[in-house]
């Protein structure tokens, strides 16, 4: 293996890091951090200094503000007749994670879960006179959580 530096050059625009600063509304104390939400392309070469040999590779990197919202959940009540089946449908949804984990709690007994894309169906073959509560709850891969409550009511 021979010795030797590489060198670097970054083809950056010239506001590649830079941040805004501005007042926070309605506020007169300190300043809110505005970055700007923008799209780069930087282009990096590199250059070894014993063989003068060099290369070049181009990187698009995009920014944006963080996501400041977590999972959607949307679910109705479930209602129906005793030994007659129940149906309904969870919708969740989170545009800014890559993985959501998705927990049912005070399930009642025998009730079934089927996941598809991003909605979950709610199956209930041989439901049992009674009001009850569920709870869904969903957390993101940015750690930021929602949760909802269920109510299913079973008459004769």
């Amino acid at each position: 293996m021979q010795s030797g530096s590489l060198s670097f050059i970054f083809n950056c625009p010239y506001n590649f890091f830079k941040v805004r600063e501005s007042k926070a509304p309605n506020s007169n104390e300190g300043k809110a951090v505005e970055r700007q939400r923008r799209k780069y392309t930087v282009t990096v070469t590199a250059k070894d200094s014993k063989t003068g040999l060099t290369g070049q590779g181009t990187l698009t990197i995009s920014i944006s503000a963080a996501s400041t919202t977590g999972p959607q959940i949307s679910a109705t009540s479930l209602s129906g007749t005793a030994r007659m089946p129940v149906a309904g449908f969870i919708m969740i949804s989170d545009s800014n994670a890559s993985s959501i984990n998705i927990a049912s709690n005070n399930a009642p007994l025998g009730m079934m879960f089927v996941p598809s894309g991003t909605s979950i169906a709610v199956l209930w073959p041989a439901p049992v006179v009674g009001s009850y509560t569920m709870t869904i709850a969903a957390t993101d891969s940015n750690g930021r959580s929602a949760q909802v409550s269920v109510p299913i009511s079973v008459s004769n």
